[in-house]
C-alpha cells in the first residue's frame, strides 16, 4: 500500500520525465552565424560609445569614424551611424583598467558639484583640463553625471574660465552654429546637453566650446569657401553729417576661422605720418568666421550719428587725410591699413581721395570686403550712404578668393610713373602677418604655411602662463624662444629662412605643440 508521501514521489518523478520528453522533441538550437562583412545602419542609445559600439559589431572605432566623416569621439543619442562590421561580439567585455593621472605640477585639486545639464565635456571645458584627465581623477567608466555629484577636478585655477555663449535666433541650427565658430556639432550637443541636434529653439542660450579648434571643407552649404587669411577693414568714414567726429571703422573677419582680437589696436596717422593708437580691442573678442566689428566715435563734439550701434567706442577722430591700420597688440605688426594721402604712415599702394564733406558717406571694401589687392585704390569704393554693420549683424561668408582687377576712375587712364614696369614672379607667396592663439593647452591653428618674412604673433587667451620655443620637448633649437605668457600676454617672430619649424611650449611638453611651413 503506497503512502501519500510515495505518491507525492512517483508524480514528480512523471512530471520530470514528460518535461525531459518535451525539451527532446524541440529542434535543435542553432547559433546565430557571424554576420558577413559589410554595413548596418544603427541609431546611438543612451550610454553608447564608439568603443562599445565597435565592439557590438566586431568593427574598430578607426572604421566607424571613417564611415562616417567623423573627426572626434564626440556621438549623441539618436545620431545616425554607418557601421562597418565584421564578427559580432555580443558577449560582455571586461571594462579597461583606469590609471589616475596625478594632478600637473603647479595645480591645485579643485572640487565642483555637478549642475544640471552639465557635462564630463562641458566641465573640463571650464577649467581647461582634458575629458580624459577629468574622467581619470574621479574613476569614472562612463560619461554620465547625476546633479549633485562631487567631483575632483585636477585644475590649474579654482575659477573656472566663463564660457563664450550665443544667443539662438530664427534660421539657426547647430550646424550653422560649428560652421560660424569652426567648432564641431557633436561639441556643441555634449557640452550643452542636447540629445538631439535638431532640436534648438529660439532664445536658447548655447555655449560655443572649442571655437576655431575644426576648419570645415570648402564644398559644405553655407560654409565659407576660400577666403582671405586675415582681418580686413571692411567700411569706415572719417567725416559724416555732423563733421570731422562723425566716425566709424568696421571690422571683418574673412577667413575660415574665428580670430581672437583681443587686444589688438586700431591706429590712425596724420598726413605727415605721425601715429597714434585710437582704440584697444577689449579683452575677450573672439571675432567668428563672416562677423564684424564696428567701432565709433562718440566724441561729445558731433560723434558717431549713424542709426547702428557700436560695439565699442572711441572719442578721438582720424584726420580727414590722415591713415588707419589695424595691428597686432605690438603695435607694429600690421594686419590691415587703408590711407588717404601719400604722407600717410598708413596706406597700401595708391590712396583714396579725402572725404571732406559733411555728408553721409565712407569707403567700404569691394565686393562685400573680400577684396584685397593691397591697393587701396582698387580695393575700395566710395558709399552713400554708409551701411556699417556690427557684431549683431547675421555672418557673411566670402564664396571665393576673388582676382584683384582695376577699374579707372575716368576712361581715360593717365599713368602717372614712366619709371620700368615690373612684373611679379608668377607663384611668389607674399609675406604676411599670422596670429596664433593659444588656447585649452593648444595652439590654434597648430599648422600654418606662409611666405619668407611673415610675421606670427602668438596671443595667450589661456588662463595659464604659456612658452613659445623653436624646437621639440626636450629639444630646443635656438631659433626663438619667449619667456613664460601671462594671460593676455603676446610674442612675435619674423621667419626670414625657408623650411618647416616645429616649436613647444615648455610647460606643456608634447600636449602643446605646433609647426610653421615658410615658403
Amino acid at each position: 500500500m503506497l503512502k501519500l508521501s510515495d505518491t507525492k514521489i512517483i508524480r514528480g518523478l512523471t512530471l520530470i520525465a514528460a518535461l525531459a520528453i518535451f525539451f527532446a522533441l524541440l529542434p535543435p538550437s542553432t547559433e546565430a552565424a557571424p554576420p558577413r562583412q559589410g554595413q548596418v545602419v544603427y541609431y546611438v542609445q543612451y550610454g553608447d560609445t564608439l568603443f562599445s559600439i565597435s565592439r557590438r559589431f566586431g568593427t574598430s572605432v578607426d572604421a566607424i569614424k571613417s564611415a562616417n566623416g567623423l573627426v572626434s569621439d564626440f556621438i549623441y543619442a539618436g545620431q545616425r551611424l554607418v557601421i562597418p562590421y565584421g564578427v559580432s561580439i555580443f558577449s560582455p567585455q571586461p571594462l579597461p583598467a583606469i590609471t589616475r593621472t596625478p594632478f600637473p605640477a603647479g595645480s591645485t585639486a579643485c572640487k565642483y558639484t555637478v549642475q544640471s545639464r552639465d557635462t564630463v565635456f562641458s566641465i573640463a571645458y571650464r577649467y581647461r583640463v582634458t575629458v580624459s584627465d577629468l574622467m581619470q581623477s574621479n574613476f569614472l567608466y562612463t560619461p554620465f553625471l547625476r546633479a549633485g555629484q562631487q567631483l575632483n577636478v585636477p585644475c590649474a585655477s579654482a575659477t573656472p574660465a566663463p564660457f563664450q555663449t550665443y544667443t539662438v535666433v530664427a534660421g539657426d541650427n547647430l550646424f550653422r552654429l560649428a560652421i560660424r565658430n569652426n567648432t564641431s556639432i557633436y561639441a556643441l550637443a555634449l557640452v550643452n546637453g542636447i540629445p538631439n541636434p535638431n532640436w534648438i529653439f529660439v532664445g536658447q542660450t548655447i555655449v560655443i566650446p572649442y571655437p576655431g579648434s575644426y576648419v570645415f571643407p570648402t564644398g559644405i552649404p553655407n560654409a565659407p569657401g576660400p577666403s582671405l587669411n586675415h582681418i580686413v577693414i571692411a567700411e569706415f568714414r572719417t567725416r559724416g553729417p555732423n563733421g570731422g567726429n562723425d566716425e566709424f571703422i568696421e571690422l571683418y573677419n574673412p577667413t575660415n576661422n574665428s580670430v581672437n582680437i583681443s587686444g589688438w589696436l586700431v591706429k590712425s596717422s596724420s598726413s605727415s605720418g605721425v601715429t597714434d593708437t585710437r582704440v584697444t580691442i577689449n579683452t575677450t573678442v573672439l571675432l567668428a568666421s563672416g562677423k564684424r566689428y564696428l567701432l565709433t566715435n562718440t566724441n561729445p563734439d558731433g560723434g558717431y550719428s549713424g542709426p547702428t550701434n557700436g560695439d565699442q567706442t572711441y572719442t578721438v577722430g582720424i584726420a580727414d587725410d590722415g591713415g588707419i591700420a589695424l595691428t597686432m597688440p605690438d603695435g607694429t605688426t600690421i594686419v590691415d591699413q587703408v590711407g588717404m594721402s601719400a604722407g600717410s604712415a598708413y596706406k597700401e599702394n595708391s590712396p583714396l581721395a579725402i572725404l571732406s564733406v559733411n555728408e553721409d558717406r565712407s569707403y567700404s571694401r569691394r565686393n562685400n570686403a573680400c577684396t584685397d589687392s593691397d591697393n587701396n585704390a582698387n580695393d575700395f569704393q566710395s558709399t552713400a550712404p554708409s551701411s556699417p554693420q556690427n557684431s549683431a549683424a547675421p555672418a557673411s561668408f566670402c564664396a571665393a578668393t576673388p582676382t584683384p582687377t582695376f577699374t579707372p576712375v575716368s576712361a581715360t587712364f593717365t599713368p602717372t610713373s614712366t619709371g620700368p614696369t615690373v612684373t611679379p614672379t608668377p607663384g611668389t607667396p607674399t609675406p604676411s602677418a599670422a596670429a596664433v592663439v593659444m588656447q585649452n593647452i593648444s595652439f590654434l591653428p597648430a599648422t600654418l604655411t606662409l611666405a619668407r618674412g611673415s610675421t606670427v604673433t602668438w596671443t595667450n587667451i589661456d588662463t595659464i602662463a604659456h612658452t613659445v620655443s623653436s624646437g621639440t620637448p626636450g629639444v630646443l633649437s635656438g631659433l626663438f624662444r619667449s619667456n613664460q605668457l601671462a594671460p593676455g600676454q603676446t610674442f612675435s617672430f619674423s621667419f626670414s629662412q625657408a623650411g618647416a619649424v616645429q616649436y613647444f611650449c615648455e610647460i606643456h611638453g608634447a600636449q602643446m605643440t605646433g609647426t610653421i611651413t615658410i615658403q
